[in-house]
């Protein structure tokens, strides 16, 4: 401290050295230990989204859903189309978003109508048990349609659809995503559904199916469907679809069936299926890689992965038809049940005779030659990752990866 600063104290008196002293100390402690406002503030606690999106993997590795949106938590199980009561699920998703959807309390909602999913959205059930469910009404569940950036995360999703008519194609999806781009699929348990229990269609791109548990029933439903013959080429080939750690559990088919554009799954268990499990046709590029295919050991349930379409590859009124076999490469499957089939595409053989139209050539020639180019990191096939998949799939209140 200077000499006369000192000086001025004696001659002044307590209160005025006090005073005199203020400007002395703020440069020293200054001088000692500056700290900038940023470099002082604490990092923010993770939230349960930024969490989340720590295991997005594959093409819809991207996708951040409603991460830019607070909280926003549901607090009534009831729904109402017309008049959506404050607090209901249905009533969160119609304000302006992004929205950060998760649950108050464990609920169970009786959707009367099918609900749209907006852009920018998550939902996420975890911490609670959430079921949406409708109760054999003929309507979809959740919608996802014309959108982008959608994550769907650790719901229940149930009885969409009457019963009877699930081996009829009755027309009712759990979820239907048309036309998006960038959607995540991950930790839901569905089951009972109409027609597919998940659909991906029309040139929707970007997209992850992860970790689903996929319930079978005596109606030996199909359960997730990428494109199909309707819609054509020019929609189709663009689809990208990443399926990883999926739990299939007495199915019918379709686990998943793919017309035009591209899959890559990975470490999938499909278990006791009826007619065939993969299903890649009509110009479709497969790479299935470390998967197990657990047949159920009949001479109908032996097919693990097929190329070709069924019957002459139209849809169920016989108006349109495309013949085209897909094609795919199978990387390292565990097959447990001898007899199992579950190899590489080969060459197409000749249009049947007559020719079924379009017959269309061999979309490419041998193995296809799509492989994915993204980050990720298979684990090895068989029954420590069939253990491990059976135990984790599905909806928990908390989801384990």
């Amino acid at each position: 401290m200077a000499a006369d600063t000192v000086r001025h104290m004696r001659r002044s008196g307590p209160r005025r050295s006090l005073l005199a002293l203020l400007p002395a100390l703020a440069v020293g402690l200054g001088a000692v230990g500056a700290t900038s406002p940023a470099a002082a503030k604490k990092p923010a606690p993770p939230t349960a989204t930024s969490t989340l999106l720590t295991h997005r993997v594959g093409f819809g590795a991207a996708v951040t859903g409603g991460a830019a949106a607070p909280v926003t938590k549901v607090t009534d199980c009831g729904d109402n189309p017309t008049a959506p009561a404050h607090g209901t699920l249905r009533a969160v998703l119609t304000g302006p978003g992004p929205h950060s959807v998760k649950w108050a309390t464990s609920c169970t909602t009786h959707l009367l109508a099918e609900l749209p999913v907006p852009s920018d959205t998550t939902l996420d059930g975890s911490g609670q048990a959430v079921t949406l469910t409708g109760m054999n009404d003929e309507h979809d569940g959740l919608v996802v349609d014309h959108v982008a950036n959608v994550i769907i995360h650790d719901l229940t999703i149930t009885e969409f659809g009457i019963p009877a008519n699930r081996q009829i194609n009755d027309m009712p999806n759990g979820i239907l995503v048309t036309a998006s781009h960038g959607v995540w699929v991950d930790h839901n348990t569905l089951s009972d559904i109409g027609n597919k229990q998940v659909t991906i269609q029309t040139g929707t791109t970007d997209v992850t199916v992860s970790w689903n548990r996929f319930v079978g029933d005596e109606y030996q439903a199909q359960f997730f469907q990428i494109g199909n013959q309707m819609e054509g080429p020019s929609l189709g080939s663009v689809q990208n679809v990443t399926s990883h750690h999926n739990l299939y559990t007495a199915v019918g088919y379709r686990t998943p069936a793919i017309a035009y554009g591209t899959l890559h799954q990975f470490n999938d268990v499909v278990e006791q299926w009826v007619s065939t499990g993969v299903h890649c046709q009509r110009q479709a590029q497969c790479y299935l890689e470390n998967d197990v295919f657990v047949s159920s050991g009949a001479s109908n349930g032996l097919v693990g992965v097929k190329y070709s379409p069924s019957g002459a590859g139209c849809n169920d009124a016989g108006t349109l038809c495309d013949s085209t076999w897909g094609a795919g490469t199978v990387v390292n499957p565990y097959l447990p049940v001898a007899g199992t089939v579950a190899a590489s595409s080969v060459e197409q053989p000749p249009c049947a005779t007559p020719p079924v139209a379009p017959c269309s050539p061999y979309y490419g020639s041998g193995p296809q030659t799509f492989t994915p180019t993204y980050t990720y990191a298979p684990e090895t096939a068989g029954e420590t990752l069939r253990a491990r998949v059976e135990a984790n799939a599905g909806s928990h209140a908390i989801p384990t990866w």
